[in-house]
């Protein structure tokens, strides 16, 4: 079984690599590894939606995969829930696709530049509909994410933002890999643990530590559960 596994940062996934046989480093972005019977890409892009785009869209021209995972640590908007928690982001939408006008936003749908439901997309949102059926996925709480160029701190951009776009997740990549993972048919899953609340800007109060050690137990369990 082939498996991608994407992730912006080296960091965000460094315990899961030291987890698996390394095989050999191809590039400065991509490495083959194994676990059992599995053959594991890894693929590190950088961060943004850019840089996924562009990484991914270039490897998946050259290799089909069964299975890719999208694993890296994201931003959470409700206060209530635990910085550290791993969810399943199944629903994407690229909230700042379009223009503004004062604090609101306005899609290319919204412009008529564009139809809303156009392959990939249904409503203008990307839905993951076809992600492996294993006990560690279904599991996990299944959440709609917003992919962002910026971390955003105002209160009336958030309010905003939440009115127009309800989701539960921030990311940087997450709807970019959902795109690549769609069009070409290949079933994914985006696994993501909150690092910090959205609305706080000081990093002092991020818990990095505890979202990339539960995010990467996550994983294993996962490409574990792959194996049987």
């Amino acid at each position: 079984m082939k498996i991608l596994i994407v992730a912006a940062t080296d960091l965000e996934i460094r315990p899961l690599l030291h987890h698996l046989l390394k095989i050999r480093k191809d590039n400065r972005w991509m490495g083959l590894y194994r676990l059992g019977k599995l053959e594991i890409d890894v693929l590190i892009t950088g961060i943004g939606m850019v840089h996924t785009a562009f990484h991914l869209g270039k490897t998946l021209t050259m290799k089909r995969y069964d299975i890719a995972i999208n694993a890296g640590i994201a931003g959470v908007y409700d206060f209530t829930m635990e910085l550290g928690k791993v969810v399943h982001v199944t629903r994407e939408c690229i909230t700042e696709l379009g223009t503004r006008e004062e604090e609101k936003s306005l899609t290319f749908y919204k412009l008529d530049l564009t139809d809303p439901d156009v392959f990939p997309y249904r409503s203008g949102f990307l839905f993951n509909e076809k992600w492996p059926d294993i006990p560690a996925l279904r599991d996990l709480p299944r959440l709609t994410g917003n992919t962002v160029n910026q971390i955003h701190s105002t209160p009336e951009i958030l309010n905003a933002l939440m009115l127009q776009y309800p989701a539960e997740v921030e990311t940087m990549e997450g709807a970019a890999f959902l795109y690549g993972c769609l069009v070409e048919g290949i079933p994914c899953a985006q696994i993501r643990s909150f690092s910090n609340y959205v609305q706080e800007s000081d990093k002092s109060r991020w818990n990095i530590h505890l979202a990339v050690e539960n995010l990467n137990k996550t994983v294993i369990k996962i490409l574990q559960e792959l194996c049987l």
